[in-house]
């Protein structure tokens, strides 16, 4: 599979940006379960929002930091609609439950420069039933 190239910024002095590409990554996971982790992309937004729909109302509020059971289109595309330089967004996909499923989001990561130097917002979520197994450590280590 051709590499997926995402540029992002990385601030190692207040003036010098460095080039990260990172690749779809195949991992598998503590528990033995195996994860694709690659960009977000807009066809994307159907699994984003069966994600969300799937989290525990507390996984909802503590990454949204608010109360929805659904995402508004204008939100769902501003999540799957992203630069990969100012805005970087990275997911967790796993196979469905079926074996022939399609793969569903297990997690995301991303973060949105506030400014060309260092300052940035990251949030990241993880499924309920895939927390504490590593997706969420990967996506950190990877988006940062």
């Amino acid at each position: 599979m051709a590499q997926a190239e995402i540029v992002a910024t990385e601030t190692r002095h207040r003036s010098q940006r460095a080039r990260l590409t990172l690749a779809r990554q195949d991992v598998t996971l503590a528990d033995g379960r195996r994860v694709v982790f690659r960009p977000i992309c807009p066809a994307d937004t159907d699994g984003v929002q069966a994600f969300f729909a799937a989290l525990s109302p507390r996984s909802r509020h503590r990454r949204f930091h608010f109360g929805m059971n659904t995402l508004p289109d204008t939100v769902l595309r501003s999540l799957t609609e992203v630069d990969q330089h100012h805005h970087v967004a990275l997911i967790a996909l796993a196979d469905g439950d079926a074996g022939g499923d399609k793969p569903v989001v297990v997690a995301e990561a991303r973060y949105v420069l506030l400014n060309e130097c260092c300052d940035a917002e990251f949030a990241i979520a993880v499924a309920d039933d895939w927390q504490g197994n590593g997706p969420g450590r990967h996506l950190a280590s990877t988006a940062r």
